[in-house]
């Protein structure tokens, strides 16, 4: 019995054997190595910013059976398990750079091209700021005088005595509205107008603003303004409504805290416009939010535009290749609003906020967005407002403060076709587009955005 018993087992064992080297040699045959790279995954574009990435591969061979290998040292490409891992430096230049990805293997060689390209090449153009010849308030404190607006100092350093105007103290004697009255050169135009409050009574409220030029010495309304006398020592914008060359600006404060008007500095400007880069745009596109092509555009046309950011937009349109879900979320027709003052008055109620058209854009300090604006109704004015957290300070100390959402933000105007803004701090965008109620209906407006190459786009038209 035990020979039969050791026979036995060695028989078994040995069909088990002979039954698995079978089944692998079979499961080999049935089963043939591949490797595939789909034609789709051959040519990359990478924005100008560091990024890792992933290329699927279709294989079942051993990571030692193929490679990977790059030929530009700002992309790094290695294996992973069934993918090529690809590592991207920052594009720190304007033009775009390239390289190339060798994939080999025993069952074929690959080449995957790889664009990456440069930031915004559109140059930033810098605001003017004009300059205060003289100014002159109707009433000042003694040691208070509105010079100390025009002195360049500004931020915590205006909170203390003497650096700051304001008001007289005897506000019964001298009540609100007071008015400061600044000179001008008159040979730029003032778009808008930065007021620096300090902490403390006097922060302004509401305000009118008004200008008079070389041709009309007659005051004319530019600007309503609600300030909602908060302090701080960040800048306040005000966008004029009615931008000329003037040779005054008288800033009426209707209202303040405590009854009182005071200013830390108050600064005009000139705004940089592009209008130089609009009319080469409508040789490709539509109109000059860049949303659409002319039928029948070539790429011969489409390559005569100066701009690579431009180029890269237009082919994308016309390859097909922009992404429906990005053009969606930034080509935006934004509607008008009703003015909060315009009804608030009318109807004696309350005023609410005016962020009705949030972009869901999200922006740094520092970063610079392009903004596309199509047609603005005559006699409109359209705005982004950046809206992020203040300090609220509870002392004139600068370090003794909390933080709450802002009511208002930095303002940056905007004009059709082509805008470049440089955000002042970090936020969230809302397009300020608010008429008076009579006028809602016949004025839509549309906005579009290309994305941050440090800077984002924005398309709007109407």
């Amino acid at each position: 019995m035990k020979y039969i018993h050791l026979y036995l087992t060695y028989f078994l064992c040995l069909i088990t054997s002979l039954i698995y080297t079978g089944c692998k040699d079979d499961e080999s045959e049935l089963i043939p190595n591949t490797f595939e790279i789909s034609s789709s995954d051959l040519n990359k574009e990478i924005d100008f910013r560091s990024t890792t990435m992933s290329i699927p591969v279709k294989t079942n061979l051993r990571t030692s059976q193929w490679s990977v290998n790059s030929d530009e040292k700002w992309a790094t490409a290695f294996q992973q398990d069934d993918k090529i891992m690809l590592s991207i430096l920052d594009n720190q230049g304007k033009t775009k750079r390239y390289a190339k990805l060798a994939v080999k293997s025993e069952l074929g060689n690959y080449t995957i091209n790889l664009t990456q390209y440069g930031v915004n090449d559109v140059d930033f153009r810098n605001d003017t700021q004009i300059a205060i010849v003289s100014g002159n308030a109707i009433s000042q404190g003694d040691n208070w005088s509105i010079e100390k607006t025009f002195d360049g100092i500004k931020g915590s350093q205006t909170q203390g005595d003497g650096y700051h105007y304001h008001s007289p103290w005897d506000n019964t004697t001298h009540p609100l509205p007071i008015d400061l009255e600044y000179t001008l050169q008159g040979d730029k135009q003032v778009d808008y107008f930065i007021y620096y409050p300090r902490n403390g009574n006097g922060n302004f409220g509401a305000v009118d603003v008004y200008v008079q030029t070389a041709d009309n010495p007659n005051y004319v309304l530019a600007g309503t303004y609600d300030f909602g006398q908060q302090g701080g020592f960040d800048g306040k914008t005000g966008i004029l409504t009615k931008t000329v060359k003037a040779t005054k600006v008288k800033i009426t404060v209707k209202t303040g805290l405590g009854g009182f008007a005071s200013c830390g500095e108050m600064e005009f400007f000139e705004k940089a416009n592009y209008r130089d880069l609009n009319d080469p745009l409508l040789t490709v596109f539509t109109d000059l939010t860049c949303s659409s092509l002319k039928e029948g555009v070539t790429d011969e046309e489409i390559d005569a535009l100066e701009s690579e950011t431009f180029r890269r937009v237009a082919h994308a349109l016309k390859d097909n290749t922009y992404d429906e879900w990005e053009k969606d979320f930034r080509i935006r027709e934004y509607k008008a609003y009703s003015n909060i003052d315009y009804w608030a008055t009318r109807l004696q109620t309350k005023k609410y906020s005016n962020l009705d058209n949030p972009t869901g854009i999200y922006v740094n300090k520092d970063e610079e967005i392009i903004v596309l604006v199509g047609n603005i109704p005559e006699g409109q004015k359209v705005s982004l407002q950046c809206i992020w957290e203040e300090n609220v300070y509870t002392s004139g100390s600068s370090t003794d403060y909390y933080k709450q959402t802002q009511a208002t933000g930095t303002t940056y105007s905007l004009e059709e076709g082509v805008n470049l803004l440089k955000m002042q701090g970090p936020g969230q965008l809302f397009v300020m587009y608010n008429v008076d109620g009579e006028q809602l209906l016949n004025n839509p407006v549309m906005v579009s955005s290309i994305w941050k190459n440090t800077r984002q786009m924005l398309n709007m038209q109407n």
